[in-house]
């Protein structure tokens, strides 16, 4: 999973560098405190900074792992029977439908929020989302989806000056 983690952190790394370097000619600057640059700045400098903590956290995992994959020297120097990769693949495949279905409401979101608005697709898409990893609550996925898409609508418009869809 360490291999995993820095193949991530490297993503987060690649992707905000280049959303980084596209922001000055895909975004407008106006005159106000915050214009449209801000936001997408502040979120590549928070995954550029988290991709670096994810490789740095996993380092010393990768070194602990280096040091078990070294051949024993005797039978009697054996070390106890841990998961092998076969096991901790079995484990990472069960997280596979999951990953799936947060793609398909990923993709299903960009598409819905041409047509029926930034609200009404957000809340969708956060009550799918809190169904998928286990809230059973219709009370708590209702109010949770609600205000969460309220309260971002109304920092971006009112806050940011930032138009949504």
């Amino acid at each position: 999973m360490k291999k995993a983690d820095v193949i991530i952190g490297s993503v987060f790394i690649v992707f905000s560098v280049v959303v980084l370097l596209i922001i000055p000619h895909q975004v407008r600057s106006t005159e106000r405190m915050a214009d449209s640059s801000f936001l997408p700045t502040v979120v590549s400098y928070g995954l550029l900074g988290l991709g670096v903590l994810l490789i740095i956290s996993s380092i010393p995992g990768l070194i602990k792992q280096k040091a078990n994959e070294e051949p024993q020297e005797t039978a009697s120097e054996a070390m106890p029977v841990q998961e092998g990769p076969a096991e901790q693949a079995g484990e990472e495949r069960e997280h596979i439908p999951r990953i799936v279905l947060v793609a398909a409401i990923a993709l299903g979101y960009f598409f819905l929020i041409k047509y029926i608005g930034y609200l009404l697709a957000t809340t969708v898409a956060l009550a799918a989302l809190l169904v998928v990893f286990g809230e059973k609550r219709i009370w708590m996925v209702t109010l949770l989806s609600v205000l969460g898409a309220g309260i971002t609508y109304y920092i971006f418009n009112n806050l940011f000056y930032v138009r949504l869809p």
